[in-house]
């Protein structure tokens, strides 16, 4: 018998949802969408959820949907900049000096050997 992965929970965790409403194969499949990325996988969930949601009414009670929704999408947007910021998706910058793949006041040549992130 397999394991089961370990992220599906974590998933769910990020997603405040549970096992009963979203399957192993459910998340699982969200997990290998967004290439085994825990935070992008609940990302995608939250987005699941905030498409379904609706404006509610039933006698003295209304249940406005579309805050729910912005509320998801908001937290979908936080996970998403959380795993980019933590995989280090930002460029810093450099003192020039004697590095030849830099001209003048601290351009960067782009291209030259060696570009990259510093």
């Amino acid at each position: 018998m397999t394991s089961p992965n370990p992220d599906l929970a974590t998933v769910r965790l990020f997603a405040d949802v549970n096992s009963t409403d979203w399957p192993d194969a459910s998340v699982q499949s969200l997990l290998d969408q967004e290439g085994g990325v825990v935070k992008l996988a609940a990302a995608d969930l939250l987005e699941v959820l905030a498409g379904r949601l609706l404006t509610v009414k039933a006698d003295d009670i209304s249940i406005d949907g579309s805050k729910q929704a912005t509320a998801l999408q908001a937290r979908a947007d936080r996970l998403r900049a959380q795993h980019y910021e933590q995989d280090d998706f930002f460029f810093d910058t450099a003192a020039t000096g004697s590095d030849p793949r830099f001209v003048g006041d601290g351009d960067y040549v782009l291209g030259s050997p060696g570009w990259g992130v510093l």
